[in-house]
């Protein structure tokens, strides 16, 4: 016996509608084979990306920590330097409003040493009126003059 005779080989009988419908079985399992090896190349690709940008973001977040730690020692620097102008800036507040109090207490109080030794504090408004020399525009002109009648002061105006 031959080969062909050891191994029965059997024919199947199938209709045309039953062909047609395996038919479109296999191409629609061939469809579905290559859009799961499409599916798996897309999801390979997105993990080799994420590996990828890993290594970025991870060199990313060290150098944003070195940016942290760089900003909080000029912060401690600049809160160094401000407190030693916060102190410098009271003291001169503190001075100020000692100077203060004192003109406060100055413009409040109407006896104060500043109004009684001020001569032109309590002066009436005659006495601050300007008035022509008694002379006449000579005097002005001329201050030197030797006239007797010209050296003589006129009277002071009623108090």
């Amino acid at each position: 016996m031959t080969s062909s005779e050891d191994t029965p080989q059997y024919e199947v009988l199938m209709s045309p509608l039953l062909s047609d419908r395996l038919t479109n079985m296999d191409k629609k399992l061939d469809k579905i084979h290559d859009e799961y090896i499409n599916i798996n190349s897309k999801f390979d690709r997105i993990i080799e990306l994420l590996n990828v940008n890993s290594a970025r973001w991870d060199d990313n977040k060290v150098e944003y920590m070195s940016l942290l730690k760089s900003n909080n020692e000029l912060s401690e620097q600049n809160m160094k330097v401000l407190s030693e102008n916060r102190c410098i800036y009271t003291e001169k507040l503190d001075k100020i409003h000692e100077n203060n109090t004192d003109i406060m207490n100055n413009i409040q109080n109407p006896t104060s040493e500043a109004r009684r030794d001020n001569r032109y504090w309590r002066t009436s408004g005659s006495n601050t009126v300007m008035k022509p020399p008694a002379s006449g525009i000579v005097d002005i002109l001329w201050p030197w003059a030797t006239s007797e009648e010209l050296l003589v002061e006129p009277d002071s105006p009623v108090q």
